[in-house]
């Protein structure tokens, strides 16, 4: 896969040919031959690329590139496994999996211990033999060789895209290759994280001329954009290569040769450590150590790591969701992979969570449904309520259904679309429905079925105030008034016992002032995701604030009705 090649000596930018490149960082040495290069920043389409581009890059990978030594790889497959189960925390436990330069295998090996079933793709017969030595099928080549079919569950390019030629064309191949709601994970260098901007040419993870390519957060969404791919969510932690990033790329700047400590890890130059520059750069290295870890975590919490990690998958329509079944529970279970720890940890579904709990104290019932009940944290805090109530949830993403029954393996829970499926009449003595019959283009059929399914209550919370376009983000339909919700409710054949409002000034003024005035981007890189410990702890500080929110004035209303014994009419 051969992109836009320059000439010998045309600058132009290798991956759109456009010719307003400039001089990011000059003279870069490769630490291994001792060629000078440039790094170059296409104005364009905003990528960085190494300028020459050798025609050939065989003699650039020497034998005892990355062949770390015991330790080194002791360490760096188990920072491999956590990763691994972090993504299958979110992905699913099974499914088949490719990995594009999967190196000596280790993380199709976690994944294997998981239970995907894997494959692998290295450059060389030379770099497969390790993998395959762990039994992982591994081919040589690249994904031209493959049929171009949806076939896989998930696909890696872990620390990858910088080397290939034609990054875009590779990413347009594997978005051919996923299945329909299948994922793609992949991490860079990042460009304009802390560490490239303080180290600058000295910086070590330029790794020239091998990256062929440098990218940025915006650069990297562009091109997964031009692919077809949908960025899921994006995280910058990376304790694989911050941190030892920091420590190398200060080495370098303090004056001790390129990059020499990777190479007496790796072995190119190990007796360097006997000479009195090796022994003062580790001595220097180890002072480093803790000041490299502080300014990793504190590059982390800022979203500007030393490394992007994205998982993507097939673009699809970015406003509400579609309107057919089967489009809609794919639109879900994709967005639930980000949904999942917004869901948990954010301040705003905890503090409705409360509310409902509140709520529950007026109501007596032996059975609940919790319709539309996501990753099961609210069924989860009936239970431990009310531990002789029968639970039941339904939702329509099988994704969120999976991470519910982690959590409440004896619940009864079953896929349900609200609206177009049949329902079993007067099965619960409560059925809650929060935050869902925004989501729902015909509410008053999902009402209906509430209805018939209803034996004494309905408790339902839907969003208030304007319906903006963060909230069409989220897949709203329409945001209620107090007045609307009750006259759908009664349609329904409802009688409203109680309604209310509440949110009142930290979600209702605080929170939504702030969403509809920040970019997007930065709402969904604090919102979306995985949360880490930082993360929770800003979200734990949050819901504090969210205590001081009023009950009885906001933009969040409930209601609790009671079904009539009349048949709802069939007029909206």
């Amino acid at each position: 896969m051969i992109g836009h090649q320059p000439a010998a000596q045309d600058t132009s930018c290798p991956l759109c040919g456009k010719t307003d490149s400039q001089v990011r960082f000059r003279g870069v040495t490769d630490y291994l031959t001792g060629e000078d290069f440039e790094v170059r920043r296409c104005a364009s389409c905003g990528v960085g690329y190494t300028w020459p581009q050798p025609p050939s890059l065989n003699r650039f990978y020497p034998r005892q590139y990355r062949q770390y030594g015991g330790t080194t790889q002791r360490i760096l497959k188990f920072l491999y496994d956590r990763r691994v189960r972090d993504w299958v925390r979110d992905l699913g436990p099974s499914g088949l999996a490719l990995e594009v330069g999967c190196g000596a295998g280790w993380m199709l090996g976690a994944l294997s211990q998981q239970g995907w079933k894997t494959v692998g793709i290295e450059r060389s017969v030379l770099s497969a033999v390790a993998a395959r030595t762990t039994g992982i099928p591994v081919f040589v080549g690249d994904l031209d060789g493959l049929k171009p079919d949806p076939s896989f569950d998930l696909i890696i390019l872990f620390q990858v895209l910088e080397h290939l030629q034609d990054p875009l064309g590779t990413l347009q191949q594997v978005a051919k290759l996923l299945k329909p709601g299948g994922s793609v994970v992949l991490a860079v260098p990042n460009l304009e994280g802390w560490q490239a901007r303080v180290a600058g040419r000295s910086w070590f993870h330029l790794d020239v001329p091998r990256h062929l390519y440098h990218f940025s957060k915006r650069s990297l969404f562009r091109i997964l954009s031009q692919a077809g791919l949908a960025v899921r969510y994006t995280r910058f932690s990376s304790f694989e290569h911050d941190p030892y990033g920091w420590v190398q790329s200060l080495l370098n700047q303090l004056g001790f040769p390129q990059n020499l400590l990777t190479k007496m890890l790796m072995g190119v130059d190990r007796r360097a450590v006997l000479t009195p520059v090796g022994l003062t750069m580790v001595v220097a290295g180890g002072l480093l150590v803790v000041p490299s870890f502080l300014l990793a975590m504190a590059s982390w919490a800022a979203g500007a790591g030393a490394s992007v990690e994205v998982v993507a998958a097939k673009a699809k329509r970015k406003a509400d969701a579609p309107d057919d079944a089967l489009g809609q529970q794919a639109f879900y279970d994709d967005i639930w992979v980000a949904w999942r720890d917004m869901q948990r940890f954010a301040p705003a579904p905890r503090y409705l969570r409360r509310t409902v709990m509140r709520e529950l104290r007026r109501l007596e019932f032996e059975s609940v449904l919790d319709m539309g009940c996501g990753e099961g944290t609210l069924l989860r805090m009936i239970a431990e309520r009310y531990p002789k109530v029968s639970l039941a949830g339904s939702e329509l993403s099988a994704t969120a259904l999976r991470y519910c029954k982690e959590q409440l393996p004896r619940a009864h829970l079953f896929r349900l679309d609200i609206v177009r499926d049949e329902v079993q009449p007067q099965t619960y003595d409560l059925i809650i429905s929060v935050q869902v019959l925004e989501h729902l283009k015909d509410d008053l059929a999902a009402l209906r079925n509430l209805w018939a399914m209803c034996r004494r209550y309905v408790l339902i919370s839907v969003p208030g105030g304007e319906l903006d376009e963060h909230g069409r983000r989220m897949g709203h339909y329409r945001h209620y008034t107090k007045d609307g919700l009750v006259q759908k409710m009664e349609q329904a054949g409802f009688r409203v016992v109680r309604i209310f409002t509440c949110g009142w000034p930290v979600h209702s003024l605080l929170y939504r002032q702030l969403v509809r005035r920040l970019p997007r981007n930065a709402v969904e890189q604090v919102g979306l995701g995985q949360y880490d410990w930082k993360k929770r702890t800003i979200m734990n500080l949050a819901d504090f604030a969210y205590r001081l929110n009023l009950p009885f004035v906001g933009t969040e209303v409930f209601a609790i009705g009671v079904p009539t014994h009349d048949t709802p009419g069939a007029s909206p």
